[in-house]
């Protein structure tokens, strides 16, 4: 088996269907798979699964949860439930929110890997609907493989529905803290930056819904998520350092760029005027990047 396609679901669905066809669209010269964990869905979910999985029985594995593992406080369901069962030498991760829009999808990415060996993940383009129903596409053009460094020091979105990465990820060294991650795509990419470069595909393959129901992008900012997606990002850092993969000096610029980021939400939880002054007061951890982006959001 060359992939194993992973879907996590709960609720969806009004979404569900469509990603279940992206999966099926895939055009490729090889085999694989299509693993689903449902967290225990109360809408209609799971009839839309099984209607999929007698269609296609020999392509299907899906777990029913007959209790919801997030709310008991299970994180990393893909690791926890799915891995273990994939036989890819590939992994593919799209929610059930999500879905695939170009059926040379996998095969495009398969193939870059097998091209560079020493990669040990790669990400295309996204297009991203808003719950208002805005949209914007994101690809990267003339990029072609991200080191270590370079992944620490700039913004490179990557949709989660847009990786496929080696199996051997989900088998390199890990920390306690990753299972309890603010995001596991978060951990999975630094987990693949410790053994190899992350590569890049400019075509936009997927579609990643933001801030839609039952989704992480709709969860509330607050303080305590702020200062745990700090920490979080801080042990991911000192990860790929005690790894050799990043130096000092890149931690530190680093950190300097997430203490920013930190105060600009810690306004945005504030809001309004109070969160522009809360901005001037800590003038030393903030940009006029970021003053205007506060400001822009004041005048909407």
């Amino acid at each position: 088996m060359t992939v194993s396609i992973c879907c996590i679901t709960f609720n969806h669905e009004a979404y569900i269907r469509k990603c279940l066809e992206g999966f099926l669209i895939q055009q490729t010269t090889f085999d694989y798979e299509i693993l689903i964990h449902d967290d225990c869905s109360t809408d209609n979910t799971v009839a839309i699964i099984k209607e999929f999985q007698e269609l296609h029985p020999q392509r299907f594995k899906v777990i029913f949860q007959k209790e919801n593992q997030y709310s008991k406080g299970v994180r990393g369901m893909v690791a926890r439930f799915l891995v273990p069962m994939a036989s890819g030498k590939y992994i593919a991760i799209c929610e059930g929110d999500d879905y695939w829009t170009d059926p040379l999808k996998l095969q495009k990415q398969v193939d870059f890997l097998e091209k560079n060996e020493n990669c040990s993940m790669v990400f295309t383009g996204c297009k991203i609907v808003k719950a208002d129903g805005e949209t914007k596409n994101i690809k990267y053009s003339n990029l072609n493989l991200i080191s270590p460094g370079n992944y620490v020091l700039n913004d490179y979105y990557m949709a989660t529905a847009s990786l496929l990465f080696k199996k051997e990820v989900f088998l390199s060294d890990s920390e306690p803290w990753m299972s309890q991650s603010f995001a596991g795509d978060f951990v999975l990419r630094y987990r693949a930056l410790s053994i190899g470069l992350i590569g890049c595909i400019e075509d936009i393959t997927c579609v990643y819904h933001k801030g839609v129901a039952n989704s992480w992008s709709n969860r509330k900012l607050t303080d305590a998520l702020i200062v745990k997606e700090f920490s979080d990002n801080l042990r991911g850092l000192y990860f790929l350092y005690k790894r050799g993969v990043i130096n000092s000096t890149t931690v530190h610029s680093k950190i300097s760029r997430l203490k920013k980021s930190a105060y600009f939400k810690k306004a945005l939880v504030k809001g309004g005027v109070s969160g522009f002054l809360f901005l001037l007061k800590n003038w030393r951890h903030t940009t006029l990047h970021f003053l205007g982006a506060y400001g822009k959001r004041m005048l909407k």
